[in-house]
């Protein structure tokens, strides 16, 4: 009988791995989608649920969002964050739109910023099919909400499609010390920005990053990369004030700006310059 012990365990370990993962859908957490309701509290609420179910049993999980229009940060919204839904210590996570809008409601006052979908230390990550709009953001402005923001230690990060309208950034990476690790394995598939801050602003929080398209259009800044290396980018940029790529070569603020008056064709990502990536 013993030789049968560790077969046993290898059939039960595979008929979990082929058991589906959950959906945690944000209708069920009360979540309208009906364009008069605000619905901040009803997704936080299947986001922590989401959360904690998959900590606890070490699983990955789906937080699905119905065609719908989905108003979020009404004024008034209690209690009082600006973060809609955060994912720590997770693998296998996805977040998914299907003909799903999210619509911010509110203009965030200078310096004040907030996101989306934030993730820390989490692997095989999917965010896919939103469009997102909100209130034009103001010139040079630091405000809104970034759309995603992966706060350091993630893994295998996928964004497909999405297309928005008014948040502070696309994609921010960041990290709490330099010392704390990056997120690597980042693919960007086609991210539409515009009216907003930033396309994406990557700091000095993330390496492997791969964009097959960013397009922006009436954004402070395109694209902003500080201390970062291995970044195969291919960018395409209209509108008047978006025509530069800008990529920090390390400390001191080092700044160099590659113009995209000639945009990149999306099916031929480049490999920046060796001399622009950072050595750390």
């Amino acid at each position: 009988m013993r030789a049968f012990g560790p077969i046993i365990l290898i059939l039960t370990a595979m008929a979990a791995a082929a058991q589906p993962l959950p959906v945690y859908n944000v209708a069920s957490y009360g979540a309208t989608g009906n364009d008069t309701s605000d619905d901040t509290l009803a997704i936080r609420q299947a986001a922590q649920a989401l959360q904690m179910a998959a900590v606890t049993g070490n699983l990955g999980a789906t937080l699905y969002f119905p065609p719908g229009r989905y108003r979020i940060f009404s004024s008034g919204v209690s209690p009082t964050s600006n973060n809609l839904a955060e994912f720590e210590n997770l693998n296998g996570i996805k977040v998914i739109s299907e003909g799903a809008t999210l619509e911010i409601m509110r203009q965030f006052d200078v310096n004040e910023t907030g996101l989306i979908f934030g993730f820390k230390f989490c692997s095989n990550v999917v965010v896919d099919g939103f469009n997102v709009t909100g209130p034009n953001a103001l010139p040079g402005v630091h405000n809104g909400l970034n759309f995603v923001l992966l706060w350091e230690g993630n893994r295998n990060v996928s964004m497909p499609n999405n297309k928005l309208k008014g948040v502070y950034s696309g994609l921010t990476c960041g990290r709490l010390s330099l010392t704390n690790p990056k997120s690597e394995g980042v693919v960007v598939g086609s991210l539409d920005v515009s009216n907003s801050v930033y396309g994406m602003s990557t700091g000095q929080g993330c390496d492997g990053l791969t964009v097959h398209s960013l397009i922006v259009k009436d954004v402070t800044r395109s694209y902003v990369a500080y201390g970062v290396r291995d970044h195969d980018v291919a960018i395409t940029s209209y509108g008047a004030m978006a025509d530069d790529v800008a990529i920090g070569t390390g400390g001191g603020g080092d700044w160099r700006t590659f113009a995209s008056a000639t945009p990149v064709r999306p099916s031929t990502p480049r490999r920046l310059p060796a001399s622009t990536r950072a050595s750390a």
